[in-house]
Formats: C-alpha cells, structure tokens, sequence
C-alpha cells in the first residue's frame, strides 16, 4: 500500500509541475505577442528548464511546438 501511495505521490507532483510549466511557456507568448520579447522569452526559457530539470523531453518538445506555432520567435533564441 505504501509504494502505491509513493506513486500517487509522485504522479502529482509531476502534474504540478507540467502545470507550471505550461503556465510559464504561456505567459512567455502572450508576452511575446504583446511585442515584450525579452520578458516573453526569459519566460519560455524558465517553462523549458523546468522541463530539462525532470528530463520530460515531451513536454518540452510540446512547449517549443506552441512557441513555433504562435509566435514569431526565432528557435536560436530558446
């Protein structure tokens, strides 16, 4: 019983996790899109190192996917 809990455990903060994640990408490209590239990729940069710290490389690969659709930033900036 105890390891099944360990990984519900982990499953959620895992979850919090992507959710910042996400939460900061999303704010980097409405930031960007609001013509504040600076702020808007320093934001995108913090979504992509939480994502590298946890080695989840498809969350990662999804956040850069959502950059390149709705933005204009170039991927060498990442």
């Amino acid at each position: 019983m105890g390891a099944a809990r360990g990984s519900n455990v982990l499953d959620h903060t895992q979850k919090r996790y992507d959710l910042i994640s996400i939460a900061y990408a999303r704010k980097g490209i409405a930031l960007c899109n609001m013509d504040k590239k600076n702020p808007g990729v320093s934001a995108i940069k913090k979504a992509l190192e939480v994502n590298s710290a946890l080695d989840q490389l498809k969350m990662k690969e999804a956040i850069c996917e959502e950059v390149r659709q709705k933005t204009d930033i170039d991927s060498s900036l990442l």
